[in-house]
């Protein structure tokens, strides 16, 4: 899946300093939100301030909040900078033409295939740079839900939300105006580093490079974010769809202190559906 081509949008021209301040805008402003809700809690709980991030961070609702919040702020102020009046979000940010079923369905195929090859590509990180075990274990409360509330946040925060707004700023907004800058393949490459900046983390800024490559080049081939945001969707939907009460897979959804990996007879099935379900999506889009 190539990276060539013109990205059709009315995005005016955006410079890779100008993108990266936007980025780290978009950063703190919904860090800056999350810190607010932690201090709402601290105030109410009578917890400290360390008890109360933590908290808020294992709240897949709190996430979403901050996360929309902080993206609509960022993105209505975009929406007037870089994109001429009267031209409405929807066409802006590729959203207006919506592809068919089946270019939709074979993305979300892709992604839910996608998510074991890059979780691998996060364990050999690890192998240099390992992630601390209590925040695995953070991210894996926040991703196993116990109760039916806590679950319907999770795939609002982590299915909707996020794949939804990520997409939206950095292949609906960023992508298109890096390439009128400076073309198409630095601007998916641009766009993805970005995209890394947005994870904390050595290990999962580097699932967010690949990730956000792959990304990157699906919006360029679609000419519509719709089969990006599908994609990512369903990358995200796995860890929901696969906790340790389903299925504990050793480098996937156990955490542990250090590095582990992937059954090989495991890996090389998900990474081979992955290819096949991305060479359909490549001959569903040439159509």
């Amino acid at each position: 899946m190539g990276f060539s081509g013109i990205v059709n949008a009315p995005v005016g021209p955006i410079g890779a300093l100008r993108a990266l301040g936007m980025t780290l805008l978009v950063v703190l402003a919904t860090q800056g939100l999350q810190l607010l809700v932690a201090g709402s809690f601290m105030a109410v709980r009578g917890s400290d301030l360390t008890e109360a991030v933590a908290r808020v961070a294992e709240h897949p609702l709190s996430l979403a909040t901050a996360q929309l919040l902080g993206f609509v702020v960022i993105l209505r102020w975009a929406l007037r900078a870089f994109v001429p009046p009267g031209v409405p979000p929807r066409m802006a940010f590729a959203l207006d033409e919506p592809p068919a079923l089946g270019v939709l369905g074979i993305a979300i195929l892709a992604g839910l295939a996608l998510q074991l090859p890059l979780a691998e590509i996060g364990n050999a990180i690890r192998e240099v740079a390992p992630t601390p075990l209590d925040q695995q274990l953070r991210v894996q409360r926040a991703l196993e839900p116990r109760t039916l509330g806590a679950g319907l946040g999770a795939i609002f925060a982590f299915v909707v939300v996020a794949p939804l707004t990520e997409e939206v700023f950095f292949r609906g907004l960023l992508l298109p105006g890096l390439a009128a800058r400076h073309g198409a393949g630095p601007a998916v490459v641009l766009s993805a580093l970005l995209f890394a900046l947005l994870h904390f983390g050595w290990a999962a800024a580097g699932v967010a490079f690949v990730a956000g490559l792959l990304l990157g080049a699906v919006r360029v081939r679609a000419g519509s974010l719709w089969p990006s945001i599908a994609l990512h969707a369903s990358i995200n939907a796995v860890p929901l769809l696969l906790p340790r009460a389903v299925w504990s897979l050793p480098g996937f959804n156990e955490p542990s202190a250090a590095a582990t990996h992937l059954p090989p007879l495991v890996l090389f099935g998900a990474l081979g559906f992955a290819l096949v379900s991305l060479l359909l999506l490549e001959r569903a889009l040439r159509r």
